[in-house]
């Protein structure tokens, strides 16, 4: 399909053209922003598709008031640079050419928000997902709007809004960014807010009230505050309750769904960014050395085999926690009657038997790896034996 030529910086405007034109809108974009995320959560009970329909359309329009008061511009996308500072971390390879897709068939619906740099660069303040599926659809340029830069928590605390709205955010995404933004808030610790959050509901649900969170989602924030205030939480537990409902969040979905991935081993949360399902993640998160009763690192060794396969074979969930069972009954599996009643640590050699055996039957050794690692491994495979050899002496 044709393509326009990109057009330079010096070309598109002036320099005191462009400050103008930034510094103009940015009040403009402020309050077409607010409206957008009232919008968007003025979702009561009953709300249908028609409605939705309806919703979207008047999104589209606001969104078209913004190009026709601040101007469009065709900004080339090698000028335009990913911010790496926002919230989205993931981008499912589906919806790039999902976007990609809907790029060649319909073009650009709505313009990107460019935030223009001193270099004559841009860096994205929403519209990454649109930037990066461009390429595949043989765009050069995308159709750009201006806005001045803000302070960075405020940035981000815009970008997390925007990134809610206009593309669902990763649940692994949308915890880490409320961690971070909570932190930035109240100066509480990415291990204290979890707490507080499930501290806090269970509190509701002790008094019956934690259903109301769902219909002040879309109350105003000085409703939220005053209805917290009531229910007699703590000033910490009010502080992360207001944050999550003020992006229009129900905090019950929040614990339930996206807090839970923060405890996932790294592992697995690099798994997800690779493209594993969350459903698929959490029930691989359940290889732990605990359930195992193995080491640390042969659980890693365990998921990593199985992350493996459940990616490239794209292994469905129920055949993940099949597999799963198995790995879990294999590995804490108890010898036979002969030796039920043996003594703990008879059981316990037995069981690293097992496990060895099981993780050197897996494990495919390259003839042509690196000599540095097969020296390693030959290290570490007569340490273990001569602590076998040790034992044997010891009872000869």
């Amino acid at each position: 399909m044709p393509t326009k030529k990109p057009m330079s910086v010096s070309s598109m405007f002036a320099p005191t053209h462009q400050s103008r034109e930034v510094s103009g809108l940015k009040d403009r974009v402020a309050e077409l922003e607010a409206e957008i995320a009232h919008l968007r959560t003025q979702q009561p009970i009953g709300f249908t598709a028609d409605d939705k329909v309806e919703l979207e359309q008047r999104i589209a329009e606001l969104t078209d008031q913004l190009a026709t008061r601040g101007g469009v511009h065709e900004v080339s996308i090698e000028l335009i640079q990913p911010d790496p500072d926002q919230p989205r971390t993931i981008y499912p390879e589906s919806v790039i050419h999902e976007r990609a897709e809907s790029l060649r068939r319909e073009g650009q619906h709505s313009p990107i928000i460019l935030i223009p740099l001193d270099d004559g660069q841009y860096r994205l303040f929403d519209g990454h997902l649109r930037r990066f599926a461009a390429p595949l659809a043989g765009l050069n340029t995308l159709k750009a709007v201006f806005r001045e830069d803000s302070d960075p928590i405020e940035r981000f605390d815009q970008q997390l809004t925007t990134s809610i709205q206009s593309e669902k955010l990763h649940d692994l995404d949308l915890a880490a960014g409320l961690i971070r933004l909570i932190g930035y808030r109240s100066k509480l610790t990415a291990t204290d807010i979890p707490a507080l959050t499930n501290s806090a509901l269970q509190r509701l649900k002790r008094m019956g009230t934690v259903g109301k969170l769902k219909s002040l989602q879309a109350a105003t924030a000085d409703a939220q505050k005053q209805w917290l205030q009531e229910q007699g939480l703590e000033e910490k537990q009010q502080q992360v309750l207001q944050v999550i409902l003020g992006k229009g969040l129900n905090p019950v979905s929040i614990n339930s769904n996206a807090f839970p991935l923060l405890r996932l081993p790294n592992d697995v949360q690099e798994a997800i960014r690779q493209g594993l399902e969350a459903s698929k993640a959490k029930a691989l998160g359940q290889l732990t050395a605990e359930k195992l009763e193995t080491t640390p690192a042969i659980a890693k060794k365990l998921r990593k085999r199985l992350i493996q396969d459940a990616l490239k074979e794209q292994l469905s969930l129920s055949v993940i926690r099949r597999r799963i069972r198995e790995l879990i009954r294999e590995s804490t599996a108890q010898p036979a009657e002969s030796s039920m009643h043996a003594p703990d640590g008879q059981r316990s050699i037995r069981q690293s038997v097992q496990q060895v055996k099981g993780l050197l039957d897996g494990m495919a050794i390259d003839p042509l790896q690196d000599r540095s690692h097969l020296e390693a491994l030959k290290k570490a495979l007569e340490e273990q034996l001569s602590q076998v050899q040790q034992l044997l002496g010891g009872q000869a």
